[in-house]
């Protein structure tokens, strides 16, 4: 959607069927690239993200030193060659990506293809909090930096809309049980959930 959110916010924002194809590297449903104090909060995509490195649901690359990626979700197949996240496709250093969700399909890549994150430099684990994944997603071409939280069920998706109480009319998010949260309304469940 944007190539580059830098030094700024993007939040509040849902893409829905996005057909997104990035060229060389950082594709992202939202952001190709997060940096320069950037963040990207309560975000949603459905719908696919394709490119060569670099690819994300959510983000393609998140860059230096503290940057955020939160509250956020992708629900679309993420294909690409190096680097490829359901979430996240790189997230560099001390950045952070949080209480995110990866309900995509597929997530196709040659090397480092993970379910929420396809590579994450320095300890993998670090700043990697609360995030969840669907449970059927297929991964191909996956490395050591899968970092899937807690696994989620279809049932579990479509129970109450707020995807475990991570996306509520608390925080901004339209709910409804049977559907994805969205923003001013909820999102319709993709077929490979149903």
């Amino acid at each position: 959607m944007f190539g580059v959110v830098r030094g700024g916010t993007m939040k509040n924002l849902n893409i829905e069927n996005a057909n997104i194809t990035g060229g060389i590297q950082d594709a992202g449903g939202v952001a190709g690239t997060v940096f320069d104090n950037g963040s990207v909060e309560n975000c949603s995509v459905t719908g696919a993200v394709s490119g060569k490195d670099y690819v994300g649901g959510v983000a393609g690359r998140i860059g230096i030193d503290n940057y955020i990626l939160e509250n956020c979700y992708a629900a679309g197949a993420v294909y690409g060659n190096d680097c490829v996240g359901g979430v996240a496709g790189y997230i560099y250093d001390s950045s952070n990506l949080n209480n995110c969700v990866a309900l995509n399909p597929g997530i196709s890549g040659s090397s480092n293809a993970g379910r929420v994150v396809g590579y994450k430099t320095k300890d993998y684990r670090e700043g990697i909090n609360s995030n969840v994944v669907f449970n059927s997603v297929i991964v191909v071409g996956g490395g050591m930096y899968g970092m899937a939280g807690g696994i989620i069920s279809a049932e579990f998706v479509m129970a109450d809309g707020t995807l475990g109480g991570l996306f509520t009319a608390e925080d901004g998010w339209t709910v409804q049980p049977g559907k994805l949260p969205g923003l001013g309304a909820p999102v319709d469940m993709p077929a490979h959930i149903r």
